[in-house]
């Protein structure tokens, strides 16, 4: 373990080393995801194929219109297999199965010019997945508080605009904004 300096969370933390460009922990427990780290490394976070086969069937038709934004090249390649990235992530315990799913870069139908589209799905005992939250953003951090025993997580877009969801027994819920500039 090595001591660094976070830019989210703006304090000295302790990293672990091979995940250095995404997660940051803090002493307290906090992890903060960078988004386009996840989605730009997608060759190193493929999303498992059941995840994979969920994706597809939800965005299948914003997938179509984003292949039509790539002719020849790469991207459009990858389009084509409906590589999502994701990362698993501990939000209510260490036996839970969620992760964190999140859209190809530069998919205008998924997300935007600058924000990525991300899901945080929980699997189900019964093969199912639960959409436990689903939005658009640069950058979250899954907090060391808990709400219905799973984590708080804040959204970061951009450098001034954040929001805060808690957990309700089923899924997220924005919490409203406070302060000017919050949750746009």
């Amino acid at each position: 373990m090595i001591a660094f300096s976070c830019f989210l969370l703006g304090s000295v933390k302790i990293v672990i080393p091979f995940l250095l460009t995404i997660f940051c922990l803090s002493a307290e427990g906090a992890v903060s995801i960078n988004l386009h780290d996840v989605a730009n490394n997608w060759e190193k976070y493929k999303a498992p194929p059941g995840i994979q086969r969920r994706m597809e069937r939800l965005k299948k038709k914003e997938l179509e219109a984003c292949i039509e934004h790539f002719p020849e090249t790469p991207k459009r390649d990858r389009l084509e297999r409906r590589i999502f990235s994701a990362v698993r992530i501990e939000i209510g315990g260490k036996d839970d199965s969620t992760f964190l799913v999140v859209s190809p870069p530069k998919c205008w139908e998924l997300g935007g010019a600058h924000a990525l589209s991300y899901w945080i799905l929980l699997a189900l005992p019964t093969g199912d997945l639960r959409v436990l939250l689903e939005s658009s953003d640069d950058r979250i951090q899954i907090g060391d508080s808990r709400t219905t025993e799973f984590r708080d997580i804040t959204t970061y877009y951009g450098t001034s605009s954040s929001c805060r969801y808690l957990f309700d027994g089923l899924g997220y819920k924005r919490l409203p904004p406070t302060r000017k500039h919050e949750c746009l």
